[in-house]
C-alpha cells in the first residue's frame, strides 16, 4: 500500500515511549502511529454511526425514561442490579 509523508510534533517523553513500544513490537514508530490513527478514525466512525442510529430511534419515539435510567444506575452497586432499561416499544 502506498503512503504519504506526514509530520507530527511529539513531546520528548511521548517519542521515547513510542520508540520503546516500537522496539518491543519489532515495528517502526511510523507503523505504530499509523495503526493508532487508523484505530482512532475507526472508533470515531463507529461513534458517529451509533449517534446517528440513536437519533433515528429517538425520532421514532424509542426512548427510555429518565426515571428508568436513574433506577437502573442506582441499582448497579446493589446485590440485585436491575436489567438495563429498554424503550417501551422494544421491551
Amino acid at each position: 500500500m502506498s503512503s504519504v509523508p506526514f509530520t507530527v510534533r511529539l513531546q520528548p517523553e511521548t517519542k521515547e515511549a513510542l520508540d520503546v513500544a516500537a522496539k518491543s513490537l519489532d515495528r517502526t514508530p511510523g507503523y505504530i502511529v499509523n495503526q493508532a490513527i487508523q484505530n482512532y478514525l475507526q472508533a470515531e466512525q463507529e461513534k458517529e454511526t451509533a449517534i446517528l442510529a440513536a437519533i433515528e430511534k429517538a425520532d421514532a419515539g424509542l426512548l427510555v425514561s429518565e426515571k428508568a435510567v436513574d433506577d437502573w444506575l442506582d441499582s448497579l452497586d446493589t446485590p440485585n442490579p436491575l436489567n438495563m432499561p429498554k424503550s417501551a416499544d422494544r421491551a
